[in-house]
């Protein structure tokens, strides 16, 4: 049984295509970890690295892995980089030469067709086939390919299951983030870093059985990266028992490993934060594992890591709208597509930015509104007589005078023309604000529902009396801001229905 991969990162591109210093960066981390001994446990001289390869070179590395194997073989293909679409959605992994046309068509011969990779997969005699793509529309290489689990188990335990696994950073229409904003502090892809750091680290092993099943690191990863850039979906594609194969060993009795798994479990509890009693709980952790203080800081800050990587991004959207706001709102179309991209090169949902639109936007929506009041009331009164809607104005004749004797007869009156006002209907503008406030509301009433229903699932299962003190409260806190916006809510709908 031989253990063999071939790991592509490209960073550099033709002019049409941007730059992604991280994707060789990529491959460094994922080749550390598959070459140590006591994790990967592949020979150097198994893993063929190519940074920035031509096309030609990439595909005949990419036969080279797959021919002349046993079926025992396992076989890895990692690839980083820029992943584009034929204009009639079929995938292609960029190479360095890759570019595209004066119409801004990809030039196919300059890139390598996933269907050449499919090829050589389904020709390959090796029953243990592992494919990691961190690139963007990388799930439109599963298109096509039959997903199953016949529950059958030929090899050995240790071996992992047969088949085949597709890993993806993004779906078949998601982009995947650029260096910027997909790239961390050490120049890793937000997935890879989170593949590497299951492996490295021991953290992708959930059964603790000592083993990582490719199942397992994906699982891991890509729970990880909905908590830093929650638009972006991985996706775990197993043919047969393609989900058990083992790729990666864990350090079971690592004290360190411990500690991170219980460092996970309090920060989801707390929503991204260690909560009071959760730290106390960690302390006598620690000093039951004797784990330094550095080292459970240094953990504490990587678990964290990914919560306060979101937080970021959200502190930054909402100061860019709100320096936004004091040059131009209501916003141009071309501003307005400008902040669609913004928010997605963050890696942000509209459910992540509704609070944030809320907050910034709503009061500017309420001044605009004052100011189409104003300026509706300063325009003077039309003449009764240029009304003419039906029911606008209505003729009341003046009673009839009684006459007294003697006194002389009242001039005849022309009838009086009283003019009535009905309520004033909400203009185009007004109705579509505030459908625009009610949007914002039930996106945010839907995220502040699904904290909730986390919040009651850790209440269920948590045993610590101090962390059930906690969590009630912030499920408490929930219910009362859930009661709130359902009354802003009602209020809206009676505004628009009146």
């Amino acid at each position: 049984m031989a253990k063999v991969a071939l790991l592509v990162g490209v960073s550099e591109y033709e002019p049409g295509l941007n730059p992604l210093p991280g994707a060789v960066k990529d491959v460094d981390a994922m080749q550390r970890v598959l070459a140590d001994p006591e994790l990967g446990g592949f020979t150097e001289a198994d893993i063929t690295v190519l940074k920035n390869p031509q096309r030609q070179e990439m595909e005949d590395e990419i036969y080279r892995l797959f021919s002349d194997r046993k079926k025992d073989d396992l076989l890895l293909f990692y690839f980083s980089g820029h992943g584009i679409k034929d204009e009639n959605g079929r995938l292609y992994l960029a190479t360095r030469v890759t570019r595209k046309d004066t119409n801004g068509r990809l030039v196919k011969p300059s890139a390598v067709a996933t269907t050449s990779l499919h090829e050589n997969i389904n020709e390959s005699r090796s029953q243990r086939q592992v494919i990691i793509l961190d690139c963007c529309f990388s799930g439109a290489i599963a298109q096509g390919m039959t997903v199953k689990d016949d529950g059958t188990v030929n090899l050995k335990e240790y071996l992992g299951g047969k088949g085949r696994a597709i890993l993806t950073s993004s779906t078949s229409t998601e982009y995947s983030f650029g260096a910027t904003a997909g790239h961390d502090e050490a120049g890793l892809s937000v997935y890879t870093r989170y593949l590497v750091e299951g492996i490295e680290t021991g953290a992708a092993d959930a059964s603790g059985d000592g083993w990582i099943a490719v199942e397992e690191l994906h699982g891991y990863a890509a729970s990880r990266v909905k908590e830093a850039a929650p638009a972006m979906t991985p996706k775990f594609y197993p043919v047969e028992e393609g989900y058990k194969i083992v790729l990666a060993r864990s350090r079971q009795d690592d004290p360190k490993l411990k500690y991170r798994k219980e460092v996970q479990t309090s920060a989801e509890a707390g929503q991204g934060k260690l909560l009071f009693f959760a730290q106390k709980l960690l302390e006598g952790k620690r000093a039951e594992w004797n784990i330094s203080v550095e080292e459970a800081k240094a953990i504490e800050d990587e678990v964290l890591e990914p919560y306060r990587q979101y937080e970021r991004k959200l502190y930054e959207y909402e100061q860019a709208l709100t320096e936004a706001v004091q040059i131009e709102y209501p916003f141009s179309v071309a501003n307005e597509t400008a902040l669609n991209k913004y928010q997605q090169q963050l890696g942000l949902r509209d459910a992540d930015i509704a609070a944030i639109a809320a907050r910034v936007l709503a009061p500017l929506s309420i001044e605009s509104e004052q100011d189409i009041e104003s300026q509706r009331q300063a325009k003077p009164m039309q003449p009764a007589q240029a009304l003419s809607v039906p029911g606008n104005v209505t003729e009341r004749p003046v009673p009839e005078h009684i006459l007294i004797p003697g006194t002389p007869e009242p001039a005849v009156q022309p009838p009086q023309t009283i003019t009535t006002q009905p309520a004033t209907p909400k203009s185009a503008a007004q109705k579509r604000r505030l459908k625009q406030r009610q949007q914002a509301l039930e996106d945010e009433r839907n995220i502040r529902s699904e904290k909730l229903g986390h919040l009651r699932k850790s209440f269920a299962i948590e045993a610590g009396e101090a962390i059930k003190f906690q969590l009630q409260k912030q499920i408490q806190d929930e219910e009362t801001k859930l009661a709130a916006l359902d009354d802003e809510l009602d209020a809206i709908d009676q505004s628009l229905q009146s």
